[in-house]
């Protein structure tokens, strides 16, 4: 069976794993982070906050960490790595293998041969997300879980072709989001046995539908309305209950608050349109996207990217030139 990378080439036509191409999916897949729905489980959220797709050298190396309460993915698509847990013998991935990584697993990694990976954190989240986080260290058992992702190869394909086709799709992202959804399920639910967990009852079917509906139409006013200075109380009012009852929705059916959802939502408009071609000032961006101040946009966007709202252009937009005339020309 070829390798992701051959068939990445023969899906596309050409080899997406060029650095420049490579910034240019990256950049994608992060706009379509916010269009990556929680996966439910009973009382159970897993929320996929951070996907990316980077370039590692040889002898690169990361010091040993961990992540509380949440699911890390590492998904190899080209070259070779190495990843370590002290007292256990050490992992190697390859192109088309992955690892998942449990809560609270103190790890460090290297890349041993030039190589791309894809990397996915999914954050735990709900009424009963002690209990499932527990469950899932004493799965691992202090040890990576490795799984064989020959079976994704398609989704990956996909995926790609999805982000860096540069023809009109009005529904990119959501299509995208979908796709990192169904590859971030089949991965969990082969790396897990969810059937262990001790979960409350679902709630009725009548029931679930009603709150999901009230979830969203929250979330329809906030992607209508996100740009004038809205707030938790307006929403709630729109939906019908109160902001109280609305945020506990929100976090119990979405994982997330409607505070943060809106500001991700900000966020994610906001590195559209610093990431554009015509770019305005970082004033006008900041009001354009519903904040309160340019100092405060730029704050929690520095919290989101790791980067300054005035860095996008210098960091993106040379390289994501080279990217596209990269893909014209191998196609």
């Amino acid at each position: 069976m070829a390798n992701i990378g051959e068939q990445l080439k023969v899906e596309l036509g050409y080899s997406p794993l060029f650095d420049s191409i490579l910034l240019q999916f990256d950049k994608e897949i992060l706009l379509a982070t916010a269009h990556i729905l929680p996966l439910p489980l009973n009382d159970i959220f897993f929320t996929c906050y951070y996907i990316h797709g980077m370039r590692h050298l040889a002898g690169q190396e990361y010091i040993e960490h961990q992540h509380e309460d949440i699911v890390e993915i590492h998904h190899c698509l080209d070259g070779e790595y190495l990843y370590e847990i002290t007292g256990q013998p050490p992992l190697t991935l390859r192109s088309g293998t992955g690892v998942i990584i449990a809560p609270g697993l103190a790890h460090r990694t290297s890349c041993i041969k030039d190589g791309v990976r894809l990397t996915a954190r999914a954050e735990i989240n709900g009424p009963q997300r002690s209990a499932c986080t527990y469950d899932l260290i004493n799965q691992a058992a202090g040890k990576f879980i490795a799984f064989d992702g020959q079976d994704l190869n398609m989704s990956i394909c996909k995926l790609f072709k999805t982000l860096l086709n540069d023809g009109p799709n009005p529904w990119k992202y959501e299509i995208a989001g979908g796709l990192v959804r169904i590859w971030l399920a089949q991965i969990l639910a082969t790396g897990f046995d969810f059937t262990t967990l001790v979960l409350s009852p679902p709630v009725s079917l009548d029931e679930s539908n009603h709150r999901n509906a009230l979830c969203g139409r929250a979330n329809a006013f906030i992607h209508a309305n996100f740009q004038r200075p809205i707030n938790l109380n307006e929403i709630a009012q729109h939906t019908g209950i109160t902001a109280r009852h609305l945020n506990r929705l929100f976090k119990q059916y979405v994982g997330i608050s409607i505070n943060q959802t809106l500001r991700d939502t900000r966020l994610t408009e906001a590195f559209r349109i610093l990431s554009s071609h015509n770019i305005p000032s970082i004033k006008e961006v900041a009001y354009r996207t519903g904040f309160a101040s340019p100092s405060y946009f730029t704050q929690c966007f520095k919290q989101q990217y790791g980067i300054l709202p005035t860095e996008v252009t210098l960091r993106l937009s040379h390289p994501l030139k080279d990217a596209l005339e990269r893909v014209k020309l191998y196609r």
